[in-house]
Formats: structure tokens, sequence, C-alpha cells
């Protein structure tokens, strides 16, 4: 079977529509940002092929950032949290339910008064589906 059968149309509509090639200006950095909004508005519907597009297309949006924004400033575990949080729409209590945690250690933990335990953070990690680490202070 010849690789157009087997991603199907759509990849090549959205490869006609922005071609896969290294982003060298920002015009064309907006451009692909717009595809990448698109694209991900309803991801659960998204194909095969539309899926191998946006990842290609995602990576080539990390190697003009790379190359021409600057570094993000480091974020600390409480911004992370709170951030996260905020995203996602859950108050301390309700995330310390969907963790097995203590509502008090996590408002603890966010208004700056103690650490958070090995454990909580690996709950955090799986809840979140992101490295423990960004859990864990210095």
């Amino acid at each position: 079977m010849n690789a157009q059968l087997e991603r199907g149309d759509d990849y090549y509509c959205l490869v006609r529509k922005l071609p896969l090639v290294p982003i060298k200006t920002k015009r064309h950095f907006k451009m692909a940002w717009k595809m990448i909004d698109e694209l991900t508005d309803d991801p659960e519907s998204l194909t095969p092929g539309q899926l191998d597009y946006l990842s290609v297309l995602g990576h080539l949006v990390y190697l003009y950032e790379k190359q021409h924004l600057p570094p993000m400033p480091p974020v600390s575990a409480r911004e992370m949290l709170a951030f996260l949080m905020e995203q996602n729409d859950l108050s301390v209590s309700a995330l310390a339910r969907e963790i097995g945690g203590h509502r008090s250690n996590l408002s603890a933990f966010l208004s700056g008064s103690r650490s958070l335990s090995k454990n909580v953070a690996m709950a955090l990690s799986k809840r979140f589906h992101i490295n423990v680490s960004a859990f864990l202070e210095p």
C-alpha cells in the first residue's frame, strides 16, 4: 500500500494548505501556530494523517522557537501546580480528592509554607501527565 493511502487524503490536504518546510519567518511561524490551533480544537477527532502532520509541524515550530525566541524563565513547582490547577479548573479540595492527598498539605505547599512529599509529587505527576521533577523544588 502506498503512503498516500495509509495516511489518507487529509494529510496531503494539510500539506497543500501549509507545506511542512523549515520555518524561517515570523509570518510563517504565525501561520504554523494558527494551523496548530485549528487542529487542536478537537484533538479526539484527529485522523492518523492529521496527527502525523501535527507532529511534524510541532517539531518545526519547536526548532524555530529554539533558534529565534529567548528561553523561558524557570518556573517554580508552586507556580507550575497553581497554573495546572487553573487550567484544569481544579480547587485544592478537588485535586486532593483526585490524588488521595490532604487538602491542608496542598494548601500549605501553594502558600509556600511546606514542600511536597515525594509521594504527592508522584501523584501530581501522574495526574497531570508531566515529569515529577516539575513538582520537586531544587
